[in-house]
């Protein structure tokens, strides 16, 4: 699994909606959310391998033209999930 964090262009960030309509199309991505701060997206994403994410990396990702950077964080271990509210 790899959390990544997308910042957009200054002049990609008009196209927020084109961006998260492509974003839904690839399988690879399970969660996209869009935020404020440094960056303009964070997304959870997994793939078999690191060659796999480097695929998608480098071949899909990195070729929308109006992604500006992506840090990428691969995950060691989950040390707890759940989708439970405490309410």
């Amino acid at each position: 699994m790899i959390f990544a964090q997308v910042k957009l262009t200054a002049h990609g960030r008009s196209k927020v909606p084109e961006f998260a309509e492509t974003i839904r199309k690839f399988p690879e991505v399970l969660e996209c959310h869009l935020v404020l701060g440094s960056v303009d997206f964070f997304l959870r994403i997994v793939a078999r391998d690191i060659e796999e994410y480097e695929h998608f990396f480098f071949e899909k990702l990195s070729h929308l033209p109006e992604v500006q950077e992506v840090h990428s964080n691969i995950v060691l271990s989950e040390i707890k999930f759940t989708t439970e509210l405490p309410i």
